[in-house]
């Protein structure tokens, strides 16, 4: 059964339940007030189909009733200017359910007068229904409404409470991405290497602080930046690799697939040399080993693969820059990173960003 089905039945369930309590009551409290209604139904001093016509009527009228005062309440719920004011609705809601209710007892007690002539037992107490139904559909009205409300109110705060917590997130990630970038052994190695160039060789030292600094420019330029066109990446990740290839020179090759190389479409800034360090890090090269990284496109990731050269030692990973890369994708789309390890290959799927969250 559709959703939409399902709410009508429920509706249909509650002014049913709704109408059956006020039905009863509203006898109960006839025979108990009413000394004439008490003979009426007590005695039976009529044929029974007088009772059976006048029970159908109160019921149906009190139906009508029921079901006017609920379907204007939720108009009145759904309206902007009475969301705003929650004693203020209530009062007016109350207060237009009575008008309507009275009103539509008069009409309905006018037709029986032009049909009927009279009607005496169920005119007479018509208006003392309308006063009762206003009442019980009112009650109704104003739990579901502050239920409604609270609901509401609660969704709100789940939201606050998520946008800050990704918000923390995100600014957690970002510190933590800058604490990875700009490493104090990294800077050290680097002007270590930049000082001995300059003695040796001021050209390719000239060339060295040059790269160093689109480096450091880049990290902290997109700091802020959730996504970056991954021509952009590979600009900044060719700067990266020209520092590592002076300080390790041929032990390390780095090829990059020429079809991504202008490509415009997303990727969290500072991923791609993030996964190029960690390669570096956590295997061996030499000239006749060389540690050899590809990077390409497959469907719609960006595969950094390497092949594995685990070191006689291992060094200690703190899996900050693994857990850097997934948080910022959890935030950025419904797309997860791959990390695959095979005998001879380590393998990280990086998914393209087309559209952030």
């Amino acid at each position: 059964m559709g959703k939409r089905k399902k709410k009508y039945f429920e509706e249909l369930r509650i002014r049913g339940s709704l109408a059956f309590v006020s039905f009863f009551l509203y006898y109960a409290v006839l025979l108990i007030t009413d000394k004439k209604y008490w003979e009426f139904y007590i005695n039976m001093p009529y044929p029974i189909w007088n009772y059976s016509i006048d029970a159908t009527m109160t019921f149906t009228t009190i139906l009508a009733l029921i079901s006017l005062s609920i379907g204007l309440g939720s108009r009145l719920i759904k309206s902007y200017y009475f969301r705003q004011n929650t004693v203020r609705t209530l009062i007016i809601y109350n207060i237009i359910i009575f008008i309507i209710n009275i009103a539509f007892i008069y009409s309905i007690s006018m037709a029986l007068i032009y049909v009927f002539g009279t009607y005496e037992f169920y005119l007479s107490e018509l208006y003392v229904c309308s006063i009762m139904i206003t009442f019980i559909s009112g009650m109704y009205s104003s739990i579901h409404y502050l239920k409604i409300k609270q609901q509401a109110e609660k969704k709100r705060m789940q939201l606050e409470i998520k946008y800050i917590n990704e918000h923390e997130k995100a600014e957690r990630a970002r510190t933590e991405l800058l604490k990875i970038q700009i490493d104090p052994h990294f800077m050290f190695n680097n002007f270590s290497i930049l000082t001995e160039l300059i003695n040796e060789d001021r050209d390719i030292a000239s060339k060295f602080l040059a790269q160093l600094s689109k480096v450091y420019r880049y990290i902290i330029t997109n700091l802020k930046q959730d996504v970056v066109p991954i021509e952009e990446e590979i600009n900044f990740l060719r700067s990266y690799i020209y520092l590592i290839s002076i300080r390790y020179e041929d032990t390390i090759k780095v090829n990059i697939a020429r079809n991504i190389e202008k490509s415009q479409e997303l990727i969290p800034p500072v991923s791609l040399q993030l996964l190029v360090e960690n390669a570096i890090k956590h295997n061996t090269h030499s000239e006749i080993h060389p540690l050899t990284i590809s990077i390409f496109r497959e469907d719609k990731n960006i595969v950094v693969e390497n092949n594995l050269q685990p070191m006689a030692f291992k060094v200690p990973s703190t899996g900050i820059g693994q857990t850097n890369i997934i948080d910022r994708y959890a935030m950025l789309s419904d797309g997860v990173p791959v990390f695959e390890q095979t005998n001879d290959k380590y393998i990280v799927k990086l998914p393209i960003i087309s559209q952030k969250k």
